[in-house]
């Protein structure tokens, strides 16, 4: 008779970026993030006024993204995770990296252009994205250029939405299933399930990571940047150049240069 698998089942929260980083860095191609830089060089060409090439990237993770940036910018990377600058530094010896959170972040330095690229949706309400997009601004010099993206806003949500993810090659060992779901839709806030499927011998393990995130209206982001003094444009989440239509927004923001 053959013999069932044992499968070990772990629920946990937000362990990404520190227990489970290994499998995420192992699922993530490093030319994925060549579009994404080419995005922001033509962006910061066409948007920008300031003069200088200081770039501010908070919630920097791996560092991947400055592998193609840094021949263009004088980059400063923060992040929350101590896991994920230990990789950056190591990937980047000639990058600044510093631990900080887009919450509290206070760097006597004001830059030409700021990124916060697939993050602020750790924000819960409309008063924490509102500090933290102030936060941002507040390291941004006049002509500079702030560029965010959200994977989901109301206007875009797929309640029940599920992909399945694995890294490229034969028998990688793990699969990555993604869930996302909305209990109350009067509130910010959706659920975001990451279920890693890992082969272990003859067993499995399946690891369940929740993080809850924020989920907000477009146009009281667009109210808050302009509260903030910043001119704003969106732009498609495919790189294209494209206006949004109907993936995440990219929005690109502009000080005023007096």
């Amino acid at each position: 008779m053959p013999v069932r698998p044992r499968i070990r089942v772990r629920v946990r929260e937000q362990v990404l970026y520190d227990k489970l980083w290994r499998l995420y860095d192992a699922l993530v191609q490093r030319e994925e993030y060549e579009p994404e830089a080419a995005f922001i060089i033509d962006t910061v060409r066409r948007h920008k006024t300031a003069p200088g090439n200081k770039l501010l990237d908070v919630g920097c993770g791996f560092g991947n993204l400055h592998l193609y940036l840094k021949s263009a910018f004088r980059i400063t990377g923060v992040d929350a995770s101590p896991t994920m600058l230990r990789v950056a530094r190591k990937r980047n010896p000639d990058v600044t990296y510093r631990r900080g959170d887009v919450q509290s972040l206070r760097l006597r330095e004001r830059y030409d252009v700021v990124t916060a690229l697939d993050m602020l949706e750790y924000c819960l309400d409309y008063p924490s994205l509102e500090r933290a997009l102030a936060n941002l601004a507040r390291h941004l010099r006049p002509g500079g250029v702030l560029i965010f993206w959200m994977d989901v806003v109301k206007e875009n949500f797929r309640q029940d939405r599920a992909d399945v993810l694995a890294p490229p090659g034969e028998a990688p060992g793990f699969a990555l299933f993604e869930y996302s779901y909305d209990p109350d839709p009067t509130d910010t806030v959706f659920q975001f399930v990451m279920l890693w499927v890992l082969r272990e011998g003859r067993g499995l393990r399946v690891e369940v990571d929740d993080h809850t995130m924020g989920l907000f209206e477009l146009k009281r982001v667009q109210d808050i940047l302009a509260r903030l003094g910043l001119a704003v444009s969106l732009f498609e989440l495919d790189f294209s150049g494209e206006p949004f239509t109907e993936l995440g927004p990219i929005f690109v923001c502009q000080r005023p240069a007096s």
